[in-house]
């Protein structure tokens, strides 16, 4: 049987420097001698912590047999009955294919349909059953790097939101932002519209109605878009227009799954007074108030708003 190769690169972001890794893979698999590489898969700025978004390794797993599953919302390949393009599968080193161990799974599942990764930089062929041990250390090592590394990411926004760095990534309505000088004022026009929101609610008018006031009298969003009454729940639900600034609400439920979860209270990093103050803390948390005892309906049936309102 003639063999079929196939290659895959990656590099995690898109900078500069990771472009240019980027360049050097391409050509490094285009001159490889010995190997009649019939594609080169390649994913740009996408993490190897994680398969979810990783299009072209997804497509060439495709093309090599393999048929993705989402099980109790993890990401499973299994082998179909397709036959494969190639048998084959080239990559420069183990941490370019994946930094997750998990990734054993799919070179056992590759095996079912006579597919093998050949390693170059660690001269390892998953076609050698006895080379699984050293493919998994290898494995176990770019995982714990990737940990490692995630940890100090987080451990460095943690530092940062306690010597009061305000976090400030996008417009927020009822404020302007100097980037030069990173201080934040209040902008007149848009600030009073805040007050008539928490104003309108606290009196009884809910989201909707006020979305839809706004929108009647032509005013418009901080990105120019018509209201909706989601956007009024968030600015009422916004400890910045007390002055507070609330760092670390979220972070990912792991670096593997990338799925993005809330941080329970305690791990936030609440700075007060940070920014000049819209509205009053008695208005902000009687509306607060107000919202978590709001009486929703569903499916006809009555019942009390009971999650907390951060």
């Amino acid at each position: 049987m003639t063999n079929n190769y196939c290659a895959y690169i990656r590099v995690s972001t898109s900078s500069v420097e990771q472009i240019n890794s980027f360049e050097s893979q391409e050509f490094y698999f285009k001159n490889l001698k010995g190997y009649e590489i019939k594609k080169i898969y390649a994913d740009k700025g996408i993490t190897g912590t994680s398969m979810k978004k990783r299009d072209a390794f997804n497509e060439m797993l495709h093309d090599c047999g393999l048929d993705v599953k989402q099980i109790d919302g993890k990401q499973i390949y299994i082998a179909s009955k397709r036959e494969p393009l190639y048998n084959y599968i080239l990559v420069k080193s183990t941490s370019r294919f994946a930094r997750n161990i998990m990734v054993i799974d799919v070179i056992r599942e590759l095996r079912k349909k006579n597919v093998y990764v050949i390693f170059l930089d660690i001269n390892i062929n998953t076609s050698d059953l006895n080379a699984d041990l050293s493919l998994q250390i290898f494995m176990t090592l770019d995982e714990s790097e990737s940990v490692s590394k995630s940890s100090a990411i987080k451990h460095g926004k943690k530092t940062a939101a306690k010597r009061n760095s305000l976090g400030w990534s996008r417009k927020v309505y009822g404020y302007n932002y100097d980037k030069t000088t990173k201080t934040v004022t209040i902008n007149n026009d848009e600030a009073n519209v805040v007050k008539m929101i928490f104003n309108m609610y606290i009196n009884g008018d809910g989201t909707k109605t006020i979305a839809n006031y706004l929108n009647n009298n032509k005013v418009k969003t901080v990105s120019g878009k018509e209201w909706r009454y989601e956007v009024v729940s968030k600015i009422l639900k916004n400890e910045k227009y007390i002055g507070n600034v609330v760092r670390l609400r979220i972070t990912t439920n792991n670096i593997f799954d990338r799925d993005v979860v809330l941080n329970s209270e305690e791990d936030y990093i609440r700075i007060e007074n940070a920014i000049p103050a819209i509205i009053d803390k008695d208005i902000f948390y009687k509306a607060k108030e107000l919202m978590n005892s709001k009486i929703h309906f569903v499916n006809g049936i009555k019942i009390g708003l009971k999650t907390k309102i951060k």
